[in-house]
């Protein structure tokens, strides 16, 4: 008798769960998916971006229109901004401290 190896089945990804891996890109492909106007901030650019963004997800953004903020002074605070949304803020109490640290 002899013995025999085990036979041992290779799964293609697909069987395995694992999606397969990404094709490369070509130049037009990767011009697409920039973000346009980085490192600008210029509310030409915030809208341009948020345009770009609209484009691609079909979400109409409409809060995102407006922005109260000066563009120019989120340098260093915001990468490739396209808007803000106000936040609710609220007060409460009464409170009661005790001690002088506190």
């Amino acid at each position: 008798m002899t013995a025999h190896a085990p036979v041992v089945r290779r799964l293609v990804a697909s069987e395995r769960g694992v999606p397969p891996a990404p094709t490369p890109l070509g130049a037009d492909a990767m011009a697409a998916l920039r973000i346009p106007g980085r490192g600008r901030y210029d509310d030409v650019a915030r809208r341009e971006r948020l345009e770009w963004l609209r484009s691609r997800t079909n979400a109409p953004l409409d809060a995102l229109d407006e922005m109260r903020l000066v563009p120019e002074r989120l340098c260093s605070n915001v990468e490739n901004a396209i808007g803000a949304v106000e936040i609710p803020v609220g007060i409460a109490g009464p409170l009661l401290f005790e001690g002088e640290a506190a």
